[in-house]
């Protein structure tokens, strides 16, 4: 199973779990808690007392909680269940829920069956909750192509939470979606109580069934708006937010680069390094153990390069993988083995995944051109895992797709890779490069929309 397929996999888990949790909450709640509840509040109230040749007399237009005095012995042929038989022996009266049914029979549903009230209060709010959180849990996810098959109704469910899910949906997408739950609400509580009834004996259960709904329904959507939003405020690295604009106004190539200070730093032109093949075995073997590592997950055979820069000769293997989107370069910086992961997008955004004690302690950078990530592992499955991730996402939100390469086209990625680096240390003030405009290939600097590989 490939990394993008465990992925899909955990998403897929999110639908199911969710989906389930919220059709056994709304299953349990219309079949049992609610009708258990309504019928709780609806005889609290002292029932309505009367003799049986009343009731035969005047009837009923509706159901009522009577309590119905000297009924004659042949008088429970006429009511519709077996325990009004018991409860006539045992206290002359018959106290309870009657319903009117064809000629002068009646339903009737003693008093003593009734939950107790706090227990069917309990039991409709867990209901709930489970309905609640189960379609935000199920709204999250993303339904593959076995689940659709397999667990239909969940996969249709998780489609309520498609504009937001995966961190898709803008402020004004968390906005409608709280404006929606509150007129759910709003709407499902006149259904419960004004034209349902919920709670009295003149009850319509079926009206109040679609009032919970979609107070439910709209409690769901409105807990959905206020996670995303949370969980957006958590991640403020991730794109520049307003405390990294305030730095970046600090850090303009002008303004760094042109201090006078003793402690400024010297600004340079960023000067493009001529990648070019070498043979195989120039490579250090500790490149050539992480390389064959990736070699098991999928990826290439290795293709050894070499470029020069300000600490000297750097050799590396890069290779292809994960259906042709990701490029995996190793190599020894400092005497540190060093991996990166990087992909494209269709927008010209580069995607670049590190393993940890690269450039400095920063373990997230969003530049103008690209974005990258520091793993918290060496371990190529580990970090590979971490990359597509994130690459997944990142396309999501951007509404973008990722760029499928050609092996001739490796060494491309990894020279805009060395000059998308560049322009994030210099955009956050870590180094002083002036980055100029740059093509290779089909990828541009500053980033442009990649146009797709030419088919034969």
């Amino acid at each position: 199973m490939t990394d993008a397929q465990t992925v899909a996999k955990a998403r897929s888990v999110l639908v199911v779990i969710g989906g389930l949790m919220a059709i056994a909450g709304i299953t349990s709640a219309l079949i049992f808690t609610m009708p258990s509840l309504n019928d709780s509040l609806a005889l609290s109230d002292p029932p309505i007392s009367m003799s049986w040749q009343e009731l035969i007399e005047k009837g009923l237009d509706d159901t009522s909680y009577l309590e119905v005095t000297d009924v004659p012995i042949d008088g429970p042929g006429q009511i519709v269940v077996t325990s009004a038989i018991a409860e006539l022996e045992n206290s002359g009266t018959l106290t309870g829920r009657f319903r009117p049914l064809d000629g002068d029979r009646y339903q009737f549903e003693p008093a003593g069956n009734v939950l107790n009230r706090g227990d069917a209060i309990q039991w409709l709010g867990i209901s709930s909750v489970a309905i609640v959180v189960g379609l935000v849990i199920c709204g999250a996810g993303g339904p593959s192509l076995l689940c659709c098959v397999f667990w239909p109704l969940p996969a249709v469910i998780s489609f309520l939470g498609y504009p937001m899910r995966y961190r898709r949906g803008t402020r004004l997408t968390r906005i409608a979606y709280a404006v929606i739950g509150c007129a759910l609400i709003g709407s499902g509580y006149t259904e419960l109580f004004s034209e349902g009834q919920f709670g009295r004996v003149t009850s319509v259960i079926s009206i109040c069934a679609f009032g919970y709904l979609q107070i439910t329904f709209g409690a769901a959507a409105l807990l959905a708006a206020i996670v995303t939003s949370i969980l957006h405020r958590m991640e403020p690295t991730t794109e520049p937010g307003m405390a990294t604009k305030i730095v970046q106004s600090k850090l303009t190539f002008d303004k760094v680069c042109g201090k006078e200070r003793s402690d400024a730093m010297t600004s340079r032109k960023y000067i493009e390094r001529q990648i070019r093949t070498i043979d195989a075995g120039s490579l250090p073997q500790s490149v050539v153990e992480v390389a064959d590592q990736f070699s098991t997950l999928g990826f290439s055979a290795i293709e050894p390069i070499q470029w020069r820069e300000s600490r000297g000769t750097l050799t590396a293997a890069i290779q292809l993988g994960c259906h042709d989107i990701v490029v995996a370069e190793t190599s020894v910086v400092e005497g540190m083995t060093r991996t990166r992961l990087v992909s494209l997008l269709q927008d010209g955004l580069a995607v670049i995944t590190m393993a940890p004690g690269a450039c400095g302690a920063a373990t997230k950078r969003f530049g103008t051109a690209g974005f990258y990530s520091l793993s918290e592992t060496r371990d190529p499955e580990t970090m590979l895992a971490l990359h597509l991730k994130q690459t997944i996402n990142m396309a999501e939100k951007r509404g973008s797709e990722v760029v499928s390469l050609n092996a001739a086209e490796m060494t491309n990625v990894i020279g805009l890779t060395n000059r998308v680096m560049a322009q994030i240390q210099t955009q956050y003030g870590e180094v002083c490069v002036e980055v100029g405009e740059a093509t290779y290939g089909r990828f541009r600097y500053p980033s442009r929309p990649i146009a797709q590989l030419a088919t034969t």
